[in-house]
């Protein structure tokens, strides 16, 4: 296991300047139950239509759809929460923030004072001036009521002076409590800090919670935000006779831009360039000479009441479920294998205050006809919750595609249902979903197949995850010399790890066997293994 985390750490070593970053719902997942993920804890709130708190896909990216830019939040909760170790360069060496009962900024005194307390005992009950507190009498806002979590604490907060700053208030990182494991602490709706129910009668109050460097100020003061992805792709057929290969597949380029920021802080335009290129073009250069195309380009007013936003221009509208990985049978088979260069033209209104989303787009053919000429409507509806990190979202599909036309030149339609879901149980992340595709290929003569996805992954150590994917669709994928959504089946099996070992550093190796069976016996079935290693970076 050294070697081969050694060999990617070497390997990204040489590219580690520069990453394809599209939301992974795992990810939502895994982050749900972690509110100080987005900003600071022990904050009091907003009124709720003036919350920004949500667990969609805007939690972390510019764009409500996900994936592209990540927004100030999302940049906060990677350098801090998505690593197992920190960075030892300029801007990149964030700490954790310990949880929130044990953090220096709390406004309160009496939190301040029963902490401090809690830091010269090693038990359940302490003595605190002439009375003794117990777990019955302490400050909810402050003390866990759970008694494993009060005893975790006091093992973890050791009496000594050293975890004291200069003027005896408490620090606020993990590094100044060294050797202890702070892990279970990271979900902070676990514990009984009543500020959450507590509405700011203004804004110079909720600013009292609220540090400088939050991601909330930041977007209300900084007026351009950039990203930059790169992935770096290994691949080694096991049981075929294709080479080997290890190229640069893509690098994307981002920028939020708020030209009035001072005056109206949530109207923004966002501009995303793709570069891709091929297995068959491995130097460097190659990604940024080969395929290059507009990601998108729109204009976005969010952060109005309840959540909600208006969106305007070219970008990919949300379908749950997605992964990065285009191959995939359900990516395959909905995008026409063209899933990676999927852009509509298209208008969306949404809203997601907190708990639930929902959010329609209508797209419209482009102008220019070399680009896509699908027209109808996308709606998604959907909720997302702390407890567990649960997700249940429905999505729905329907356009008609100017492209593809039969004899008497009808634009064909194309529908999709998906339902999915997910949740984190302890150290087990889980996400399934149902997609059903339906595709005219004359008027009237459909063909229709359903795809399952099911995805389990296992925390094994700090953010190192063993994981396995496993698809099946009741239809040829069209990799064999079937045609795609004839008659047949086909199966996608993927199994794993991601290693996180720095922010802005993902690194992963699979294996993965396909097969595509198609109906009629004359056709050759498809089955092929691969390994395949990754680095991908973003920043």
């Amino acid at each position: 296991m050294k070697v081969i985390i050694f060999y990617f750490l070497f390997a990204s070593f040489f590219i580690i300047n520069f990453q394809v970053l599209r939301a992974e719902p795992w990810m939502a997942t895994r982050f749900a139950q972690n509110c100080a993920g987005c900003h600071a804890p022990s904050r009091y709130n907003l009124p709720p239509k003036d919350r920004r708190c949500t667990l969609s896909c805007q939690g972390c990216h510019v764009s409500p759809n996900g994936g592209g830019v990540r927004s100030f939040y999302g940049k906060w909760n990677s350098d801090r929460w998505l690593r197992s170790f920190n960075w030892k360069v300029h801007d990149k060496e964030k700490e954790k923030p310990l949880p929130w009962f044990a953090q220096g900024y709390i406004k309160n005194n009496e939190a301040e004072a029963v902490v401090a307390a809690l830091m010269q005992v090693d038990g359940e009950s302490l003595k605190n001036g002439k009375s003794t507190v117990t777990p019955a009498n302490l400050n909810k806002k402050v003390i866990p009521n759970s008694k494993r979590e009060r005893v975790a604490l006091i093992k973890a907060i050791k009496a000594t002076s050293k975890y004291r700053g200069k003027k005896g208030r408490l620090v606020n990182t993990e590094s100044d409590f060294p050797g202890s494991n702070f892990n279970e602490f990271y979900y902070e709706r676990a514990n009984a800090d009543n500020n959450w129910e507590i509405n700011a009668d203004s804004w110079k109050m909720f600013e009292s919670t609220t540090p400088y460097n939050d991601p909330y100020k930041m977007k209300k003061r900084m007026s351009v935000l950039t990203g930059l992805d790169f992935r770096f792709m290994g691949r080694q057929p096991i049981d075929s006779k294709n080479k080997s290969s290890f190229w640069p597949m893509n690098l994307d380029l981002g920028m939020q831009l708020k030209p009035f920021v001072k005056k109206v802080d949530n109207f923004s335009l966002v501009v995303e360039t793709r570069y891709t290129n091929s297995p068959k073009y491995q130097d460097l250069d190659y990604v940024t000479t080969g395929n290059v195309f507009n990601r998108s380009t729109y204009l976005l007013i969010d952060d109005m009441f309840y959540n909600s936003f208006i969106m305007y221009g070219l970008y990919k509208p949300m379908f749950e479920h997605y992964t990065p990985d285009h191959t995939t049978l359900a990516q395959s088979i909905l995008y026409d294998n063209k899933s990676y260069s999927q852009v509509n033209k298209a208008l969306s209104i949404g809203l997601a205050p907190n708990v639930p989303f929902a959010n329609i787009h209508f797209i419209q053919p482009m102008a220019n006809t070399n680009f896509s000429q699908e027209e109808g409507f996308i709606a998604n509806v959907g909720a997302r919750w702390v407890t567990l990190g649960a997700s249940l979202i429905y999505s729905y599909r329907k356009v008609k595609d100017g492209k593809i036309k039969d004899s008497n030149q009808n634009a064909l339609e194309r529908t999709a249902h998906s339902l999915s879901g997910g949740i984190m149980y302890k150290d087990f992340i889980f996400n399934i979903e149902a997609l059903n595709i339906a595709k005219e290929y004359s008027k009237g003569l459909v063909n229709s197949g359903t795809i399952s996805t099911l995805e389990a992954r296992y925390k094994i150590w700090k953010e190192f995850y063993l994981e396995s994917i496993f698809e099946l669709s009741n239809i040829a994928a069209g990799f064999g010399g079937a045609q795609q959504m004839n008659p047949g089946s086909a199966t996608q099996t993927t199994v794993g790890f991601r290693f996180f070992p720095v922010a802005g550093v993902d690194l992963a190796v699979h294996y993965k066997k396909t097969t595509d069976t198609p109906e009629d016996k004359a056709l050759a079935k498809f089955d092929e293994s691969e390994g395949l290693i990754q680095a991908h970076l973003f920043f």
